[in-house]
């Protein structure tokens, strides 16, 4: 699965992963962030899981880098493809990253594949989220008769980490002391 999964009766199991997309309104503004996780010890055994998920996360990762004003939108997606294809996966095109605004997945559109056309920079002050969803297989996508739940057309797995990012000119890399997260970055 993708993203938007509905949660069902099945039982999670030792060696899957999940991932958890926590959605906030607050004071009329809409932000999200997310994270996979694996499910037991199988699930951290398993060379093709620990694969996806660490490729998503440090692709996150390696876009993060980028968060400044200047940065062009389309930039965050020649970080993060080339890096999630050294790791054997493929980077979802269809589900983007967005503003942090009034609007619900408003913009800017933040693509996280490479050499994707996005028009726009990053602004001092401009909060948007960076998400990238990567999977073992194909990046094709289909719908489910839900018309909410994703899924890779060969089902194989993927992962998805993400975090709302505010464009400034400080450099973090100086005041960082472990985490490399926005979010966590903007509670220092």
């Amino acid at each position: 699965m993708i993203c938007h999964g509905i949660p069902d009766n099945r039982v999670l199991l030792d060696g899957d992963i999940v991932n958890l997309d926590v959605t906030l309104y607050h004071e009329g503004f809409h932000g999200d962030l997310n994270e996979t996780y694996y499910v037991g010890d199988k699930a951290k055994a398993d060379p093709d899981t620990v694969r996806v998920v660490e490729a998503a996360r440090e692709s996150l990762e390696e876009a993060i880098k980028l968060v400044k004003p200047g940065t062009l939108f389309r930039d965050f997606g020649n970080a993060i493809e080339p890096h999630a294809k050294s790791k054997g996966c493929s980077v979802i095109r269809t589900y983007v990253g967005h503003g942090i605004n009034r609007v619900f997945h408003g913009p800017p559109n933040i693509p996280h594949y490479a050499k994707n056309k996005a028009v726009g920079e990053c602004k001092p002050g401009m909060t948007f989220t960076i998400e990238p969803m990567v999977a073992l297989g194909k990046y094709r996508d289909v719908t489910w008769p839900d018309n909410w739940t994703s899924t890779t057309i060969d089902g194989k797995k993927t992962a998805q980490f993400g975090e709302f990012c505010t464009a400034s000119s400080i450099d973090w890399s100086l005041t960082q002391k472990q985490s490399t997260h926005c979010w966590s970055q903007r509670q220092e």
